[in-house]
């Protein structure tokens, strides 16, 4: 099991040198004025996500980031209008989410629990913005919550022949798992990984980005 644990390992070093910077790509710069997930019916984002198992297994897959619509909801009293988020799997199945680019980041409010008086009773901070270094913040998902940190504002990410000059999120999903996301403003996510470890069956994730569309 040892050394099918530091094949993993060395696996996902390969995937990190491969997504490190080439001075011959362009180079994406980070615009604050750009929202961190930018939300215009038509865009999306292709992912792909291997994983890779210390027992000598890997498994790969696709989905889709897409923004299809919007919709007026009532949150707090106060009537607004969100984008509904779709996130496609190479399943078929699908799930839909309401977001939103407030002040304060990028937000989501529940598309499934109301109050009494239809008000949406869930509203969470997935990505604070602006952001710096060492910027902290909660993501509530209702029966847990994710406690996520800025750790760089100036990570050059490559994809799809691109430099992105990104921000390194960590979301702490439960410890010792983890998951790093990069974006980049005005872009959205432009890949990550992720780790956990549940007992015996460490678990590695690249997620590497294939096609998108932004408007």
């Amino acid at each position: 099991m040892i050394k099918t644990f530091f094949k993993a390992l060395a696996l996902i070093t390969i995937f990190n040198l491969l997504s490190c910077s080439d001075g011959q790509n362009p180079i994406i710069l980070i615009n604050e004025s750009n929202p961190i997930m930018p939300l215009s019916v038509g865009n999306y984002w292709e992912y792909v996500d291997s994983v890779f198992y210390a027992a000598d297994s890997i498994e790969v897959y696709q989905y889709t980031w897409s923004v299809v619509g919007k919709e007026k909801i009532l949150s707090q009293n106060d009537s607004i209008e969100v984008y509904i988020f779709r996130i496609k799997y190479s399943s078929e199945s699908q799930n839909d989410y309401f977001f939103k680019n407030n002040p304060e980041g990028l937000t989501q409010y529940s598309n499934n629990e109301f109050d009494s008086a239809g008000n949406n009773s869930l509203r969470s901070l997935l990505i604070k913005y602006p952001l710096k270094v060492g910027d902290t913040w909660v993501t509530n998902h209702g029966d847990y919550a994710d406690i996520n940190k800025c750790l760089s504002v100036n990570t050059q990410f490559t994809a799809l022949s691109r430099n992105f000059h990104c921000y390194e999120i960590q979301r702490s999903v439960e410890s010792p798992s983890y998951v790093i996301e990069y974006y980049s403003a005005g872009f959205g996510m432009v890949g990550g990984f992720s780790y956990s470890n549940y007992g015996d069956h460490p678990r590695f994730s690249k997620i590497r980005l294939l096609s998108f569309e932004i408007n």
